[in-house]
């Protein structure tokens, strides 16, 4: 009995150890719902939402495995509460959305990196809860079933020239206060649009992409 007790601490322990910590997963959070809401068209209500039930999923992953589990259709069950119609069935038809999680050579990955390698281009504010909300919405199994997600259909802040995302102190980047700066538009010295470009080919996941403990 003692044995299968210390079998259970150790596998429990090896759990949390591997675990994406909180600071890093609402990072990731926050850079996936950025782009979620960019291609969905994601209103303030439904961008706060999306940013939640992003953070809960990434908060339960650990090792190289069980991405697409409870935690995943947990996610989709929940995400299919705040899109229209419309936008979950292009949700599902984006991979790094829809599947937004991969094991590359010893380290999780997100696949969103694939496609938007800058990884300090943002296009959005950041949610009001990202800063006070740290997950648990899963408790409630049907947390987001009956609200109205639709009005007022109000675009997310796009105030986002007030941060950029620095890389050099950890793999996934800092925040750094630049009030000072330009609105987006104006962020580059130029006019031309901030949409990535559509041709992927030859992009790789950059370094911060990537979450290794």
């Amino acid at each position: 009995m003692r044995r299968i007790i210390t079998l259970l601490l150790l596998t429990l322990t090896m759990a949390s150890v591997n675990a994406m910590p909180y600071e890093s997963a609402r990072r990731e959070a926050m850079f996936m719902t950025d782009k979620m809401a960019l291609e969905l068209g994601l209103n303030t209500l439904q961008y706060e939402a999306v940013y939640e039930i992003n953070l809960d999923y990434l908060l339960t992953l650990s090792g190289n495995s069980g991405y697409y589990g409870t935690s995943w259709r947990r996610r989709n069950h929940d995400l299919q509460y705040v899109l229209t119609a419309a936008q979950y069935n292009r949700f599902m038809g984006i991979g790094y959305f829809y599947r937004p999680v991969t094991w590359r050579t010893n380290h999780m990955a997100l696949v969103i990196y694939d496609r938007y390698a800058n990884t300090t281009l943002y296009y959005y504010s950041s949610p009001k809860s990202y800063d006070t909300y740290r997950g648990g919405r899963t408790a409630d199994r049907y947390y987001y079933r009956g609200r109205n997600y639709t009005t007022p259909n109000t675009p997310p802040r796009t105030d986002m020239g007030r941060y950029t995302r620095t890389t050099g102190t950890s793999n996934h980047g800092t925040w750094r206060d630049n009030s000072n700066n330009n609105r987006p538009g104006n962020t580059r010295g130029n006019t031309r649009s901030t949409r990535p470009s559509t041709n992927t080919r030859g992009n790789t996941p950059s370094k911060s992409g990537t979450w290794r403990k």
